[in-house]
């Protein structure tokens, strides 16, 4: 005990060279342990993933390091892998044997390749640091993962390092809220500035990168008490610096750093809507890439979602992974995915195998109440990166196999988009009608007339099973401010194709990678024009 004191000790006064979200045990390496739960071969392809390897625990103090941390995860991989049931028969993560002179702290009795050749350690309990063997892939556990400390990547890709963090500019007009999700990918948010001199740099680096914005964003924001820098859900960073030119929250509760001398002196902060799509700066700090955000299930107090059984149902909210159940079944597995309201339901498919079985399907209905499925994916569909979208704000997926072999299939899940404010569905438009099969014709509302002030369209395009959407806008005539936006994908999330405002040639197109697209059109309060007309077709 004194000697494992004396370890935690030297370890608080170790120079940090691991990102915040790591530890180290002084060794020179990085370590973290990670709740996703996956199979031994996933996780440590994830580990790999980011540059490292499944932990290779070669002595007493990297292992207490392990099972001192904090996590929600009682078991773990670690990177040792058997032959045979001898130390000297295991070899670690690198390839490198065991001998008898290394050290292991397997459970008495073990290692037993019997029980299968991967191993795990156990976090917490009485049997806290022993290890076990088990099948790899049998059932999916949480995983450390180890990199070397001089390996880390400073900033993220796309960033610039100044001092202790990284800044990025979003050339593509967004929202703040979008912008800040955006900044959180790269494990950061709206740039804060702290001093004269950042807010100088911020303001170079964001003209650097246009040639016509006159405002950049960037993250305080008036929260009706004070303004925040943002910091996570339900944080205030309060801002300390400020270089307001004037101050007036009735133009907007968000704030643009002045990239011109046109309205204030460049430099000068003023409020701007925080729905206004405009310029964005990111800012991370060094050394937090990459972030990985555990998606664990969130599951309904009355069933817990089992991975090894199929308690049906099982009950999933909001967001999170779904895995096939780890042993063979005989009877239907139910899966009842719900999100908020006002949100549809979707998932998508990371992985998927039914090992050619002819018995087994994966069923998606578009409520808990349906009885003919929208959708029926068997063995000779391949829906991996496929989004699948239900009509509600749930969806009913049931699994049913008649075969002894194991499917091998998971899916994320969550919300169909981002909330807003829309606009009342607009007769033939497209504007807020749901999903929109090719092919079809989508306008601004009231086109070619003005289009009202406050507009708040999203246009959900489908092009149906194994094809694209190719969209050309016929006209596009729209204040400067008003902006059309398009997306590879059914989700504001998805990859930006483009924006459009202003006056477009009509030979403008955009072509999607899969069977959806998004287009949203966003007017201020101000002035409008007659708005854009645009055909869709599957190809």
């Amino acid at each position: 005990m004194k000697s494992f004191l004396s370890f935690l000790s030297l370890l608080a006064l170790a120079v940090a060279k691991c990102p915040s979200d790591w530890f180290s045990d002084g060794d020179g390496m990085c370590y973290k342990i990670f709740t996703d739960l996956l199979l031994e071969p996933k996780a440590s392809e994830s580990c790999e993933s980011l540059g490292g390897s499944l932990v290779m625990i070669k002595n007493a103090f990297t292992e207490a390091a392990l099972y001192s941390q904090k996590s929600s995860t009682n078991v773990i991989w670690i990177g040792i892998n058997c032959r045979g049931s001898q130390i000297t028969n295991c070899y670690y993560e690198d390839g490198t044997q065991l001998t008898a002179n290394s050290y292991n702290n397997f459970y008495p009795g073990y290692p037993d390749v019997n029980k299968g050749l991967c191993t795990y350690m156990v976090l917490s309990g009485a049997s806290a640091g022993k290890w076990y063997n088990i099948d790899c892939n049998n059932i999916p556990f949480g995983y450390a993962c180890q990199k070397n400390e001089d390996s880390f990547t400073s900033c993220p890709p796309g960033y610039t390092l100044r001092g202790d963090n990284c800044y990025k500019v979003l050339v593509d007009a967004l929202s703040y809220s979008d912008a800040e999700q955006v900044c959180a990918t790269s494990c950061g948010h709206i740039t804060s500035i702290g001093t004269n001199d950042e807010n100088n740099y911020v303001m170079q680096l964001a003209q650097n990168s246009s040639d016509s914005s006159m405002f950049a964003r960037i993250g305080p924001k008036y929260n009706g008490n004070r303004y925040c820098n943002p910091c996570g859900v339900n944080c205030c960073d309060s801002v300390t610096y400020s270089n307001f030119a004037h101050p007036n929250t009735d133009l907007g509760d968000c704030v643009g750093i002045a990239l011109t001398n046109d309205l204030v002196p460049q430099g000068n902060w003023m409020n701007t809507y925080c729905d206004k799509p405009m310029l964005s700066v990111c800012k991370t700090e060094v050394n937090m890439y990459p972030c990985q955000a555990p998606s664990v299930p969130t599951s309904n107090p009355h069933s817990t979602p089992s991975y090894t059984s199929c308690s049906s149902p099982q009950y999933y909210d909001n967001n999170g992974t779904v895995h096939s159940p780890t042993k063979a079944m005989n009877t239907p597995c139910t899966y009842i995915i719900s999100v908020k309201k006002g949100y549809q339901a979707a998932i998508t498919f990371k992985q998927f195998n039914f090992h050619g079985e002819k018995t087994t399907t994966l069923e998606l209905y578009n409520d808990i109440l349906d009885r003919t499925p929208f959708k029926t994916l068997r063995y000779t569909d391949n829906p991996v990166n496929q989004i699948f979208i239900s009509q509600e704000e749930s969806m009913k997926v049931i699994f049913t196999s008649l075969s002894n072999s194991v499917a091998s299939w998971s899916f994320d899940f969550g919300p169909e988009f981002t909330a807003y404010s829309p606009t009342p569905a607009a007769l033939g438009t497209g504007c807020n009608a749901g999903l929109l099969s090719a092919p079809g014709t989508i306008t601004s509302p009231n086109y070619p007339n003005y289009y009202p002030d406050n507009t708040n369209c999203h246009y959900q395009l489908t092009a149906g099973a194994n094809k694209r959407i190719y969209l050309y806008f016929s006209d596009v005539r729209t204040e400067s401010w008003d902006v059309i936006d398009v997306y590879d994908g059914a989700t504001t999330n998805s990859p930006h194709l483009g924006s459009l405002s202003g006056f477009f040639p009509s030979n403008t197109n955009f072509t999607s990678s899969g069977a959806f697209m998004l287009v949203t059109f966003v007017s201020d309060g101000q002035v409008s024009y007659n708005g854009f007309a645009a055909e869709f077709t599957a190809v």
